[in-house]
């Protein structure tokens, strides 16, 4: 499965965050996040609570915080992988072998006010 869709954080949140997330299950805890984590930039991918941020796939890059994000999420369970590309940076994390359907899918924002356009099925 791909999604596309866009993000940005409101221009008064002192936190800035915005993620796509996804899962077999509605609890937080069992939920994967794919996105941005703008006050800290960073790109990545993990699993579960907020916590577990830098423990996923991740990378550093130059952010402007009011700059809007262009985003792909590729879900492969056959391959257990999950890819994220935001413009031009590409972060891969290997998803549990016990996942084996997405059920749920939604947009995530920790402590923050952040925009979505809403995600966009591209593909099986």
């Amino acid at each position: 499965m791909t999604f596309r869709l866009q993000y940005r954080s409101s221009a008064d949140s002192r936190t800035k965050n915005a993620c796509f997330c996804f899962g077999s299950s509605t609890e937080n805890d069992q939920l994967f996040k794919a996105g941005t984590m703008i006050g800290l930039n960073r790109h990545g991918i993990f699993d579960g609570s907020w916590a577990n941020m830098t423990s996923g796939a991740g990378k550093k890059a130059s952010l402007d915080p009011t700059e809007t994000f262009d985003v792909t999420v590729t879900i492969d369970l056959e391959h257990s992988k999950a890819i994220l590309v935001v413009g031009k940076t590409r972060i891969e994390q290997s998803l549990p072998k016990s996942l084996e359907s997405v059920t749920h899918v939604g947009i995530y924002a920790k402590e923050t006010s952040s925009e979505f356009t809403m995600p966009v099925r591209t593909s099986e």
